[in-house]
């Protein structure tokens, strides 16, 4: 368990970043959407492999008729330039969040911070207890550990002051630049309203396919 929160590793645009077809279908949708990020970071790539994988995906779902397929994969066409659009807009916007942390160098600085006590948050981790690992509060963590000395508590500490500071100063950062693009937010919240409008006459069916893969999970939990 590491609680050790790099946020940068996850720089995203807020929850706009998860931008396809796929946001409104569910949690099927949503797991295949996971499989072509990279660590949760969209990437360049993504309004490619976005289609292929999510063709693909439909055709595979042994548990629909031929009809139903056929009904998805439609929408998928009929969608296609509206979520290659949608998606362009938050790779531009993802690229001005990149420039804007790049120039004030956050990424340096979280990686300085986080050089520093390398050693410790391995001692830390390496000696968890069964209440520690029950502990979701970071500080709390700390001071619950059995190992580590009041000096040592004090430093990991720090740190995690130092990177709040940090968290911050991206979230600064990351309010400018969707202020300075509010044109493009707008234009991309007109496109998901357009999606989800065409992905609501699809919900019965996504329904059926998250009944079946639910059904699935809780058969292999028996074993």
């Amino acid at each position: 368990m590491k609680m050790k929160i790099q946020k940068l590793n996850t720089a995203v645009l807020l929850g706009v970043m998860v931008a396809t077809t796929m946001t409104s279908f569910g949690i099927n949708a949503a797991e295949i959407k996971d499989q072509a990020k990279n660590e949760q970071i969209i990437e360049s790539s993504v309004v490619e492999t976005n289609t292929l994988n999510m063709e693909a995906y439909i055709k595979g779902l042994t548990m629909l008729t031929e009809k139903e397929k056929a009904q998805l994969l439609a929408t998928e066409e009929k969608l296609k330039e509206d979520t290659q659009a949608l998606d362009k807009i938050y790779q531009t916007l993802d690229q001005k969040l990149n420039q804007a942390l790049q120039i004030a160098d956050i990424g340096k600085m979280y990686d300085d911070i986080m050089a520093k006590n390398e050693a410790l948050w391995k001692k830390l981790e390496d000696n968890i207890t069964p209440e520690q690992d029950k502990i979701q509060d970071e500080r709390a963590f700390i001071n619950a550990s059995k190992v580590l000395t009041k000096v040592e508590k004090a430093t990991l500490l720090k740190e995690v002051e130092e990177r709040e500071k940090l968290d911050r100063l991206f979230e600064e950062k990351e309010a400018k630049v969707l202020e300075e693009n509010k044109d493009l937010l707008d234009q991309a919240e007109k496109i998901e309203q357009k999606i989800q409008a065409e992905d609501v006459k699809n919900q019965s069916i996504w329904d059926k396919v998250a009944q079946y893969e639910a059904s699935n999970r809780n058969d292999v939990e028996l074993y």
